[in-house]
C-alpha cells in the first residue's frame, strides 16, 4: 500500500473508532473562504449552528447540548472555497490547527506558531483537503482561541483564526 493508502485508511479507522463512541457529539461548521480586498488576499468567514450571533464565538455548552460531563465534541470544520485559490487544510495536522487556551474571563490571543492542547485536538486531517475534524473536551470553563491553516495552489500559507468558548462546568456525569 502506498503511503497516501496508507494514510487513507488510517484515518478511516480513526473517524469509524470516534465516531463509534457514544459520548461524542458531531458538529458541523462550515468555513467560506472568498476573494479578500487589500493586504489579504482571502477573507474567511465561519457558519455554524454554535455560532454566538452577538460576538461571532463558537459556544460549546454540554448542559444545553444534554451532554454528560465525560461526553466530547467532534467539530467537523468544512471548507468551501470561493477565493479562486485553490484552498485546502494544510496536509500536516499539526499546521492545520493550531490553539490557545485562555481563562474563564477573556479570549487568549492568536496563537502565533503551533500551540496544542490536549483537550481540543485534530483527531483526522482527511487527504482530500476540505475537512479537518477536531475533538473538543469542554471539560472546564474557558475561552480559547484556534487557528486554521490553510494552503493555496502555489503553496502559500494562509491563516483564519476564530474564538470560541467552553461552557461546561458540570459534575461528573451529571448532565
Amino acid at each position: 500500500m502506498n503511503e497516501e493508502g496508507e494514510r487513507e485508511k488510517s484515518e478511516e479507522t480513526i473517524c469509524r473508532r470516534i465516531s463509534g463512541a457514544e459520548s461524542a457529539r458531531s458538529v458541523a461548521v462550515s468555513i467560506l473562504a472568498t476573494r479578500g480586498e487589500g493586504k489579504n488576499p482571502v477573507d474567511f468567514t465561519i457558519e455554524s449552528g454554535l455560532k454566538n450571533p452577538q460576538n461571532g464565538y463558537l459556544v460549546f455548552n454540554k448542559k444545553k447540548d444534554a451532554m454528560r460531563k465525560s461526553d466530547f465534541y467532534l467539530i467537523e470544520f468544512t471548507l468551501d472555497d470561493d477565493s479562486g485559490l485553490g484552498l485546502r487544510f494544510e496536509p500536516n495536522p499539526v499546521d492545520a490547527f493550531w490553539v490557545a487556551m485562555g481563562d474563564n474571563v477573556s479570549p487568549p490571543h492568536c496563537p502565533q506558531s503551533a500551540s496544542y492542547d490536549s483537550t481540543v485536538y485534530v483527531v483526522s486531517d482527511p487527504a482530500s483537503g476540505d475537512k479537518l475534524i477536531v475533538r473538543n473536551d469542554d471539560d472546564v470553563l474557558q475561552f480559547f482561541r484556534f487557528s486554521l491553516g490553510f494552503v493555496d495552489s502555489t503553496g502559500a500559507q494562509h491563516r483564519f483564526d476564530p474564538i470560541a468558548q467552553n461552557q461546561n462546568g458540570g459534575i461528573g456525569n451529571a448532565y
